[in-house]
């Protein structure tokens, strides 16, 4: 899951590692009278995760599979956690210690912890420390330590990038050589990984059917392979990716471009043809070109943050919130982009965003359920399909927004149809 610190911190990395002089300008103060920012976790602090939705495959963590929880409940681990993230049907953390943790279905490998039965407890990965960022995607995860990238589970497409496919692994796997990776992000809903290194440099690997990887063609990758252009985020939703430039102007945030799949206005500019290359997609909003500063993608939707603060949600809102108009905003049409809010109107400013969502069994029906939600100041806010309590309400509904009544949050992940909130009860 990625908070605006996070994004800002990695700016600094890929800024320090640039070799481009008027790049290499930019400060985070940039943004700090747009955002609150998230103090980082200490390790005597008492950051805990609590966890809300699906528990089919224990990937709440709970010491239990089955059911679901409706409201956010605190997870069975006591101990104060770093960062979470929520994929498919299964959970990994990282502890204050830097440990790596993993929870839920095991079926493919995906906890990493040397076979492939499920966990519904917490259950660490390997006994290294060091690992600075993972992301749980479809039945893979993958992780960066000190540096290096790991990825394990499924190896379909080549999501793992050892240069084979099909060919999956119950234990971390260290992908290349390279040592300055600071970010990947592995798609909840699809089959495709992308990651950012030093110097703001893209690389995805994995499925490429509708040219979701971004390099100029439709063949799938089973080793990282360079995207063009300089980087600050990206996001991958079921068959799209979009990416935030690195900064690149003062007080400004970067350009927005997107690539793949733009069957249901995934780009945010209109229904239609896809693109196999990151096409720029600012100038279809309200703001300046170069304005965006947190991104997150899910299924068939995309949602971004402006540097200003401002929230914009698009791609196939039916699925999401069926036929009605998106809540509130006057949002009808079913590709329309559509303003959520703004810090200020959801009471305080933006620091985390996670959009979830994939196809996952309800009442024995698989369908796409997808939901979003957003950490505002120190509020939780969640909206979309609330089939299996993963909006956190009572009782689940699907809603535009429901509000968390506890507050002190600080991060949120949204995975296949559960919820991971970091909450800091100092």
């Amino acid at each position: 899951m990625k908070l605006v610190s996070d994004v800002v911190q990695l700016s600094l990395v890929v800024l320090a590692l640039s070799s481009c002089g008027a790049v290499a300008q930019v400060a985070d103060s940039v943004f700090r009278d747009r955002f609150e920012f998230s103090t980082p976790v200490q390790p005597d602090s008492r950051v805990h995760a609590y966890v809300w939705g699906d528990n089919s495959r224990g990937q709440l963590g709970l010491g239990y599979e089955g059911g679901q929880a409706a409201l956010p409940t605190q997870e069975i681990s006591a101990s104060a956690w770093a960062d979470m993230d929520a994929g498919r049907y299964h959970s990994c953390g990282i502890k204050v210690d830097n440990t790596l943790w993993c929870w839920g279905l095991n079926r493919s490998g995906q906890l990493g912890v040397g076979d492939t039965d499920n966990r519904s407890s917490p259950e660490q990965v390997g006994s290294d420390t060091g690992w600075m960022v993972v992301s749980a995607g479809r039945g893979n995860t993958c992780g960066i330590r000190a540096g290096e990238l790991y990825c394990w589970g499924w190896d379909r497409s080549g999501v793992l990038g050892q240069g084979t496919l099909n060919e999956g692994s119950s234990v971390p796997l260290r992908v290349g050589l390279a040592s300055d990776w600071v970010d990947v992000v592995a798609s909840v809903g699809g089959g495709h990984v992308c990651g950012i290194r030093g110097g703001g440099r893209l690389y995805c690997w994995g499925a490429n059917n509708d040219g979701q990887l971004g390099i100029g063609s439709f063949d799938q990758r089973s080793i990282p392979t360079q995207v063009g252009g300089s980087w600050i985020q990206v996001a991958l939703g079921l068959r799209h990716s979009c990416g935030i430039e690195t900064f690149a102007e003062p007080d400004r945030g970067g350009r927005l471009f997107c690539w793949g799949d733009n069957g249901l206005n995934q780009f945010g500019s209109e229904a239609g043809e896809g693109s196999s290359t990151p096409v720029d997609v600012s100038a279809h909003y309200s703001v300046p070109g170069s304005d965006w500063a947190l991104l997150s993608a899910g299924y068939n939707n995309t949602c971004a943050v402006t540097s200003r603060g401002t929230l914009y949600c698009w791609g196939n809102l039916r699925q999401v919130l069926g036929e009605d108009a998106w809540y509130g905003t006057g949002c009808a049409y079913l590709y329309e982009r559509c303003l959520i809010g703004s810090g200020s109107s959801l009471g305080g400013g933006i620091k985390a965003l996670s959009v979830g969502g994939a196809n996952v069994v309800d009442d024995g029906v698989r369908r796409a359920l997808i939901h979003a939600c957003v950490v505002a100041g120190t509020t939780l806010h969640c909206w979309g399909n609330d089939n299996l309590g993963q909006l956190g309400g009572d009782p689940p509904r699907d809603a535009a927004l429901v509000t968390s009544p506890l507050s002190g949050w600080i991060d949120v992940t949204a995975g296949g149809a559960h919820t991971i909130g970091l909450r800091d009860e100092s």
